[in-house]
């Protein structure tokens, strides 16, 4: 089965319309059993999102590209959010403009813009239940 980015693009609409209605909760809680709390697990996120679109556009064959996105450190719950779901979109953006042939680095292997829309699938599916269960939420996210 194909990961596309309207996969990808379903996964964030699912946890953001899972999480914005608690954008005015306390986000410096743990995100579910991480270390990390809500706020620093949303902009992981946003960042792992942001470096997979750096991959299938520079393309390198044996390192990640020398970024980090981060959120500025005064944002809002609902302002870091809107950081992890603009990672997404713009992979999504991403995957859809990249050639099927395209390769680029990852530690499990060169993936494929569909690689990375499933990586991204993951990320997200799996940091937003995270940060879901640190705000005594749920996560619905489609099949």
């Amino acid at each position: 089965m194909a990961v596309t980015a309207d996969d990808l693009d379903a996964a964030l609409s699912s946890v953001v319309a899972s999480l914005r209605p608690a954008t005015g909760l306390d986000w410096s809680v743990a995100a579910g059993s991480l270390e990390w709390d809500c706020w620093h697990t949303a902009e992981h996120v946003g960042d792992c999102l942001m470096s997979f679109a750096g991959q299938l556009v520079a393309r390198p064959e044996k390192r990640y590209v020398r970024f980090m996105a981060t959120a500025e450190k005064d944002a809002s719950p609902e302002e870091v959010l809107e950081f992890a779901e603009a990672g997404g979109r713009i992979l999504a953006a991403t995957v859809r403009a990249s050639e099927p042939e395209v390769r680029a680095y990852h530690p499990t292997g060169r993936a494929d813009p569909e690689g990375f829309a499933a990586m991204g699938c993951v990320e997200t599916l799996l940091h937003g239940d995270d940060i879901a269960q640190g705000l005594g939420l749920a996560v619905d996210p489609p099949a």
